[in-house]
């Protein structure tokens, strides 16, 4: 998972020079001033976990500094410090990661990005800090480190009683996985297993509610939009200090759905948000629509998280067809999304409407799915393979779902979610490696992508 592919440029130097770097004492690690705070923080983490890991792991003891000192021999970290030193850095795109070794110092670095210039530290996960995957993997490579799991006792320190580095040395990695979910707790973990966040990426969908219907718009006019409670409140608290899983809930059956249609066809002919009084977002800046809950060619309509059963006449009597305990809203959920979709195509209007299966509305329905409905499938995911019997029937599901949906489908796995750092356990193999590669190619038939979600 972790290194996709390997490049080794300059290879007959790598392989056959008959000299070497051999970190030393003397040595320094070098960590160029930095002004965008979170690369700022790759720097400093990877110089922490440099000199700490070759201290145990090789007995060196390498001091952190600013600048590469007069005599040479340092680890120098970035894509500036790079270039000074005459490497070409244009050829490393997104997680493009490099190790050289010139002039008897080695450069680490990548061309680490931001979203903006005042990113803080604790965003990692939306930038590109391949700068610290060639810390990482340095470690990996010439101390034998290894990233099992997320916290100290899942990452196992080498042990070398040298430090070489091949003179000439020039490998380049370039990961296959650009995108993808994060171990918050661990950013070593993260990057030495290809978890490295959405970096530059804008993600749409999921729960989208809160923004895609927006309380300040519908809540005083229209309060029949959102979900009766059985004490006959309606869940639109305006609220902004309300928690959203409680409140701000729709009524499924209402005409909510006829201002959906409004919106996704607005937003799909390129009229501005504005004209539909929608809310301000980060999605197409130049007509204001929010990329929450649309982006590029899609719309997404997933209900928001913890969805109660709306206690109105009408939603109760779907709830009563589907005649299912656990999944008592699929029928009505898609059928009003079917409805949509195809409302979309009869007016002639391209774009792709997003919907979930998920908790209550994951139960295949009965209604016909048009072909403009993307579908993300949300499954236990590769930790199934440890049960047979469930993993059976979660592939024939995910089977019968992509033809429901004519193979336009996603998977959203669940893979250690809220216990990433628990599952660290001294000695104990981690399994998820191996069930990774068991289940995600058995699945591949009938998606278009996976996304597995770790705490």
């Amino acid at each position: 998972m972790r290194r996709k592919n390997m490049l080794v440029i300059g290879a007959v130097a790598a392989v056959c020079s008959a000299s070497a770097a051999e970190l030393s004492n003397a040595w320094k690690i070098v960590t160029p001033p930095q002004k965008t705070p979170v690369i700022r923080y790759a720097y400093e983490k990877a110089a922490e976990i440099l000199k700490k890991d070759l201290a145990e792991g090789a007995g060196l003891q390498l001091e952190i500094v600013k600048e590469v000192p007069a005599s040479g021999h340092a680890i120098v970290l970035g894509a500036e410090a790079a270039k000074r030193a005459g490497l070409d850095v244009a050829g490393l795109k997104w997680y493009d990661n490099a190790i050289v070794e010139k002039g008897g110092s080695l450069y680490l670095f990548g061309n680490d990005r931001a979203r903006k210039p005042d990113q803080p530290y604790w965003d990692w996960h939306k930038a590109a800090l391949p700068t610290l995957g060639a810390a990482v993997r340095f470690l990996h490579d010439y101390l034998g480190d290894r990233f099992c799991a997320p916290g100290e006792t899942g990452r196992r320190v080498g042990r070398r009683e040298k430090v070489v580095v091949p003179d000439g040395t020039a490998s380049v990695e370039r990961p296959t996985q650009i995108f993808g979910t994060a171990c918050q707790s661990d950013i070593y973990y993260s990057y030495a297993n290809g978890l490295r966040g959405m970096g530059l990426f804008h993600t749409y969908g999921g729960h989208t509610y809160p923004v895609a219907v927006p309380m300040e718009k519908y809540s005083k006019d229209h309060p029949e939009y959102f979900a009766l409670t059985k004490d006959g409140r309606r869940l639109n608290n305006p609220d902004p200090k309300a928690p959203q899983i409680r409140s701000q809930h729709l009524c499924q059956s209402s005409r909510i759905w006829d201002e959906m249609f409004e919106d996704a066809k607005a937003y799909f002919t390129g009229r501005p948000a504005s004209e539909r009084g929608a809310v301000k977002g980060l999605g197409d800046l130049s007509t204001g629509w929010s990329g929450a809950f649309m982006y590029g060619k899609y719309f997404d309509v997933m209900p928001q998280d913890g969805m109660p059963k709306c206690e109105c006449a009408d939603c109760q009597a779907a709830y009563a067809k589907t005649g299912d305990p656990f999944f008592w809203a699929s029928e009505l959920v898609w059928g009003q999304t079917a409805r949509l979709a195809q409302r979309l195509k009869d007016a002639g209007v391209k774009g792709w409407i997003s919907q979930s299966a998920y908790a209550s509305y994951r139960r295949l329905p009965d209604v016909e799915i048009p072909d403009n409905v993307v579908l993300l499938l949300c499954e236990h995911g590769p930790w199934s393979v440890a049960e047979p019997e469930r993993l059976a029937k979660e592939y024939d599901e995910i089977r019968r779902w992509s033809e429901k949906v004519h193979g336009n489908m996603w998977l959203w796995t669940y893979v250690g979610k809220f216990a990433c750092s628990q599952l660290a356990i001294p000695d104990v193999p981690m399994g998820t490696p191996r069930a990774f590669a068991e289940y995600y190619p058995k699945v591949a038939p009938y998606v278009f992508g996976v996304f597995p979600e770790l705490g």
